[in-house]
């Protein structure tokens, strides 16, 4: 008796299968985090929450390849393979800047009174012309009286043909003009991007890597294509000659140091540019933003690249100096109407304006110049 009275203890966990009279066991549902055994009474649960994916942060690898990341943009630095497309984007870039250069050339002063000159020249030989035309056609039928009112009428309808004959002469003759200028204008753009791949985005590690320049390019994470790049061309070993005297600022301010600044690092911003695809995203001003941020980090470490450790030395004092100050400064011509609201919105002064070296002066005529645009960080 004792025996079947005798009360048995359910145990909590058990491998073994339950008697008819225990509630079976519900299914486990599917985990949506990973928990340890569940026990019932006073134990405690223990629930490890699943890991969440985390949206792109800004980085920087360990090899210092890589600057920037989200989902709609990463910049790295120039990688070997990144040449051709590179310039491809520079292409595309300054072809968008050739309706600017011809809207530029034909709203100047010079094209108006060329386009004027030429059209009234035009108009002139068109009416002399035809005059002496009608007059050895016409002059002779003239002569009887009878016939003096069909000579006054012929000479109405011929006035009108004149007339008209002249002025289509001069509008043709301005749209020649314009048509043989914005010829002249796309042919030199083409021109312009051929000598710049050939001179230095043909060889970029070579131009720009070197001794403490950087390179970087955008890329965008779905297409895995480049879309944007910009360089930061070292200037701060630029030989004796490149150093001018101030007073010869059309041959200093072009691309090379500013004499006033001599004790500063100077870098020169180059090759911004950006696919028309990925414009109105500030993605150039992202890419200034961490070019401006690399060189002046490298600048106060004492240098841009890894394996080099140089310091600026003061050619008067002869003095070791880590971080005077840095000096960034780049060119752009005043058809790039878009880049000088740009410049000037991030803090770039303008400081100088110059044709470009062997251009002839009459350009300056239809407008074309030169600028020149520098902002400092001081120590």
């Amino acid at each position: 008796t004792r025996t079947k009275t005798r009360v048995i203890p359910e145990p909590v966990a058990s491998s073994e299968p339950s008697s008819s009279k225990t509630t079976p066991r519900q299914p486990k549902a599917a985990p949506a985090a990973k928990s340890v055994s569940s026990f019932n009474g006073t134990a405690r649960s223990l629930t490890l929450p699943v890991q969440q994916p985390q949206p792109p942060q800004p980085k920087d690898d360990d090899d210092g390849s890589c600057y920037y990341q989200d989902d709609t943009i990463l910049i790295r630095r120039f990688q070997e393979g990144d040449q051709e497309p590179v310039q491809q984007v520079f292409r595309n870039a300054i072809e968008s800047n050739i309706p600017w250069a011809i809207y530029k050339f034909s709203t100047s002063p010079a094209f108006g009174l060329g386009a004027l000159a030429l059209a009234g020249l035009a108009q002139g030989l068109i009416r002399l012309t035809a005059r002496v035309a009608v007059v050895s056609l016409l002059g002779s039928s003239s002569s009887s009286n009878s016939n003096t009112n069909n000579s006054a009428s012929n000479n109405n309808t011929t006035t009108r043909t004149v007339d008209a004959l002249a002025w289509t002469g001069s509008v043709a003759a301005a749209a020649g003009l314009y048509h043989y200028f914005r010829e002249k204008i796309t042919t030199g753009y083409q021109g312009f991007i051929e000598t710049e791949i050939k001179n230095d985005l043909s060889n970029i590690p070579a131009v720009y890597l070197k001794p403490r320049g950087t390179f970087l390019v955008a890329i965008d994470p779905q297409s895995q294509e480049i879309v944007g790049c910009i360089a930061g061309q070292d200037k701060n070993d630029a030989p004796k000659d490149d150093q001018r005297d101030t007073d010869d600022k059309e041959s200093y301010y072009s691309s090379s140091r500013n004499p006033a600044f001599a004790n500063h690092w100077q870098f020169e911003i180059r090759r911004l540019a950006v696919r028309d695809t990925h414009r109105r995203r500030k993605l150039a001003q992202r890419l200034l933003a961490i070019l401006e941020e690399r060189l002046l980090d490298g600048s106060k470490k004492g240098s841009i690249t890894k394996d080099t450790t140089t310091s600026m030395v003061s050619s008067s004092t002869s003095t070791s100096v880590l971080f005077p100050g840095m000096l960034l400064f780049l060119t752009c011509s005043s058809n790039q109407v878009p880049a000088h609201h740009f410049y000037a919105k991030l803090g770039y002064q303008r400081t100088q304006a110059f044709l470009p070296p062997k251009a002839p002066g009459w350009i300056r005529w239809f407008g074309f110049q030169m600028y020149r645009y520098e902002r400092r960080f001081e120590a």
